[in-house]
């Protein structure tokens, strides 16, 4: 099966949500280079969002390929994410080890991505890889990945580059300080510190508990020891909490929630607040008009101004729990 995503028919030239608004972290010429000026705001950040239809990927033919992850540049114009393009299904048909990592691009935000393609190699030469998430400059990603049989467990990998128009360099394991065992380790998050620093957020679980962690990056040669904090457990409801997704300034932070049984629970978005970096996340709510209550919902990646989010859902899964991508929009503030 090729390894290539195309754009939903329903999708129009200009993409939904977009309309008149001028992005205010770089120009599009600048890239995911361009100074982000984080006070710029195009939307009321108090807003409920607007999820935006159909999914920004269609499926070819009638199989619902799955994805796990979601990562943009700044400017919004790359998108990457993990695709298994012949999932697992009910009857026993399909595979869950198909995982690639992949990026699509587009001209303008205000445009549909064009078609996904695989990262190029070394990347994608695991036995399977999904969740990436890129630094601002996207010189950096993290992913998930499984670099054996179907037995072994997936942990956290990284990747660097010199530019974001160069190819990833080869893929390099994370320290068992991060890569605790026994254990899998999978969604992770790069966040960037007003102070310019790094963590690095991600889910760490074994077959009865899932917690969401964080750990100080304090230098980018990630696969030694040195290279992190001590992580730290941040625990905001007393069920399974996956997928984290921070806000620029770092006080908004949006996880899925995992509810019901174990074996087919239902997953919806809900976001906490902090007024502080230095403080924990304290008042916490769903995000009701993301969610879809007898499907999968996940944070994916917000925009730095806080007005877009995407995130995945198997919404329109016709019941395979496949996750495709969305975009969520919030009312654009008066000029």
């Amino acid at each position: 099966m090729s390894l290539v995503v195309s754009l939903g028919a329903a999708a129009c030239a200009t993409i939904w949500g977009f309309d008149d608004l001028s992005l205010d972290h770089g120009t599009v010429d600048g890239g995911a280079d361009a100074p982000f000026d984080g006070r710029a705001v195009r939307c009321d950040v108090t807003a409920p969002f607007t999820v935006i239809s159909p999914p920004l990927f269609a499926d070819k033919g009638n199989i619902k390929a799955d994805r796990q992850g979601i990562s943009l540049s700044a400017d919004e114009r790359r998108i990457y994410f993990g695709w298994d393009p012949d999932p697992p299904l009910p009857d026993g048909g399909g595979s869950p080890y198909n995982w690639k990592l992949m990026m699509a691009t587009r001209d303008t935000p205000q445009e549909n991505f064009g078609e996904a393609q695989p990262l190029a190699p070394p990347i994608n030469g695991t036995y399977l890889q999904r969740h990436p998430t890129l630094d601002r400059e996207e010189t950096m990603i993290v992913f998930a990945a499984r670099d054996g049989g179907t037995d072994i467990q997936e942990q956290l990998f990284y990747a660097r580059r010199d530019a974001s128009s160069q190819p990833f360099g080869p893929p390099q394991r994370l320290p068992a300080l991060i890569n605790e065992d026994p254990g899998y380790n999978i969604d992770p998050f790069l966040y960037t510190l007003p102070d310019a620093g790094k963590e690095l957020w991600y889910v760490h679980g074994t077959t009865k508990v899932a917690t969401l962690r964080r750990s100080r990056i304090l230098n980018d040669h990630l696969s030694a020891p040195s290279s992190f904090g001590p992580p730290e457990e941040v625990n905001l409801t007393d069920d399974t909490e996956v997928t984290p997704v921070l806000s620029a300034d770092g006080l908004e932070l949006y996880f899925s929630r995992e509810e019901g049984p174990s074996d087919w629970p239902n997953a919806n978005i809900w976001r906490a607040h902090r007024t502080t970096t230095a403080e924990p996340f304290v008042t916490r709510e769903e995000v009701v008009e993301l969610n879809d209550k007898s499907e999968l919902d996940r944070p994916g990646w917000l925009s730095p101004d806080g007005c877009r989010l995407y995130f995945l859902s198997s919404r329109d899964a016709q019941g395979t729990r496949a996750l495709n991508i969305y975009m969520a929009d919030r009312t654009k503030s008066s000029p």
